[in-house]
């Protein structure tokens, strides 16, 4: 099965878009407070966690991604990914949490070191910056969305707190 370069672009960007949704745990940390009894200003471990991991990380895995592909490396973002937010999901205390937040990092790094090469490398030359256009302005969306989506999920109906 073959695939068009806007269907992999669109793959790519809304995979680079996990990245920018964690804005979504902004919105969480009250929940987050109650749910594991913390001091207010502890949940600032859980940005710190995720945000150190990935922006060490990502040089590393953009280099990984030069050698071994930007494909493989992506796809093992994704992974990562949803073991990481499983984790997060399935986390019985704060240690926990931020192990699993650790791991979101790791998957951040692998993804946003290869997306924009990914992304671009699926066109032609005469038309990759509108790729890159492209990929910023989903990305970008993404970035609006998330908070957004935190707030439907923690203010929704179906939504139940574990304590």
């Amino acid at each position: 099965m073959t695939y068009t370069p806007i269907a992999g672009l669109f793959v790519v960007s809304l995979g680079a878009s996990l990245a920018v949704m964690d804005l979504a745990v902004n919105v969480a940390f009250p929940s987050i407070t109650a749910a594991f009894s913390l001091e207010t200003r502890s949940i600032r471990w859980v940005v710190i966690c995720y945000v150190l991991t990935y922006s060490s990380l990502m040089l590393a895995f953009g280099r990984l991604g030069d050698r071994i592909g930007h494909r493989q490396v992506f796809r093992a973002g994704l992974v990562v990914s949803v073991a990481a937010y499983v984790l997060c999901a399935l986390a019985v205390d704060y240690a926990s949490l931020l192990a699993a937040r650790v791991a979101q990092g790791v998957a951040t790094a692998l993804l946003l070191s290869c997306a924009p090469a990914l992304a671009t490398l699926l066109f032609d030359e005469d038309r990759r910056l509108r790729a890159l256009s492209g990929y910023t302005s989903l990305t970008a969306a993404a970035t609006v969305a998330g908070p957004l989506m935190g707030v439907f999920v923690l203010t929704g109906r179906w939504y139940r707190s574990r304590h």
